[in-house]
């Protein structure tokens, strides 16, 4: 028994074209008049949930379409997605963006291989209309720096990824100007070298951080109170410091580190409901129950259980211990360690639980799903 699944195609016998359906013309046409009947501002709201280039295309409808997708509260730039070749992005965006009529830009997102001039400019326009959600993809072959004075105060939303910091405080000191920040991702890749990263955003709801192994860190400090989606990844081996502090309005966390920060991250979880752990472990039986276990962890998922003794001891304690537990899904590896699938289950299955309603749920994949 392995990893698989099955594909179903379901073919319908085509049914005969009524009268009705042959008279298809009239009805499009009450169509288009109805939706030309709709307010612009119902239109807009219609056009806001299309790909950019699709609303864009919309211009040439009629003259009542032709300035509509001037008033989109998210814009989506790429060169690969959104244009023709015979339409530059650059020179598009560079015409069109400062006539922009939206007040306010909810989202704006840059996917474009272009000079940094352009993307300060761009970015400038963003901010001046309160942009909340900034997304720029930018591949350059020289370095250049972002002026923090285009983050706009209102910005809800920041994703930094592959990034080289200037020194240790330019993270923090970035944050710093984001005062109504709730969701944060930091990708740290590449021979990064940083002293002790900072990310203290008492408003911040959402939080990733990825560390690569190849990246020099001294450590890391989270203070982040109000935060309820937590996802680290942490790959470096080297020690380092870290210091989490407490989370009492999580409710999901993501974990995959080496397993000396593992200790931490858990003492700082005690409310968390949906727990998923790739790492791993280095098992010690703690001398007092975590606080997550006995009064709120409702979901736990294990990704990479290799049946083990010391992953089984861990997956039993954590049954044992769990008073509000509803389901737990092992993703089990039956070949790595060569355990059987079946005793795998019965130690688990047998074991006693705190949680008379948890359901025990065994995934069989292969070792290369966990990577």
């Amino acid at each position: 028994m392995g990893f698989f699944g099955y594909y179903v195609r379901i073919r319908k016998r085509k049914a005969k074209r009524s009268k009705l359906c042959r008279r298809s013309v009239p009805v499009c046409k009450d169509i288009t008049r109805s939706i030309n009947d709709l307010s612009d501002e119902l239109l807009i709201k219609i056009l806001s949930f299309l790909p950019t280039k699709v609303a864009v295309s919309t211009s040439i409808l009629s003259k009542q379409w032709q300035f509509l997708w001037m008033w989109l509260p998210k814009l989506e730039y790429s060169s690969l997605r959104y244009y023709s070749e015979s339409s530059a992005p650059r020179e598009f965006i560079d015409k069109y963006l400062p006539l922009h009529r939206a007040p306010v830009i909810e989202r704006f997102s840059l996917d474009l291989s272009v000079e940094p001039e352009y993307i300060k400019r761009w970015v400038e326009i963003a901010v001046s209309r309160y942009v909340h959600d900034l997304d720029i993809y930018h591949i350059a072959w020289f370095s250049w720096m972002f002026p923090l004075r285009l983050v706009s105060p209102s910005l809800k939303t920041l994703g930094l990824h592959c990034l080289m910091f200037e020194d240790d405080e330019s993270l923090q000191g970035l944050l710093d100007i984001c005062p109504v920040l709730e969701d944060l991702s930091v990708l740290l890749r590449g021979e990064c070298s940083m002293g002790e990263i900072t990310v203290i955003v008492p408003t911040l709801q959402r939080l990733s951080l990825s560390v690569s192994w190849c990246c020099y860190i001294d450590g890391y400090v989270i203070d982040t109170p109000s935060l309820k989606y937590f996802k680290l990844e942490d790959w470096y081996n080297s020690i380092h410091d870290v210091e989490i502090k407490d989370m009492p309005e999580l409710r999901e966390a993501y974990v995959d580190v080496v397993f000396f920060v593992l200790k931490s991250v858990i003492g700082s979880i005690t409310s968390v409901k949906h727990l998923t752990i790739c790492s791993e472990v280095c098992w010690k039986q703690p001398s007092q129950v975590p606080q997550c276990l006995l009064s709120s962890l409702q979901i736990f998922n294990w990704s990479g259980y290799f049946g083990r003794a010391q992953e089984r001891d861990i997956a039993v304690y954590i049954l044992k211990n769990a008073c509000c537990l509803e389901k737990v899904t092992i993703f089990a590896d039956i070949v790595q360690y060569s355990v059987p699938h079946l005793k795998m289950i019965k130690e688990l299955a047998f074991s006693s639980r705190a949680s008379t309603t948890c359901e025990l749920v065994f995934v069989e994949c292969p070792y290369e799903m966990f990577d």
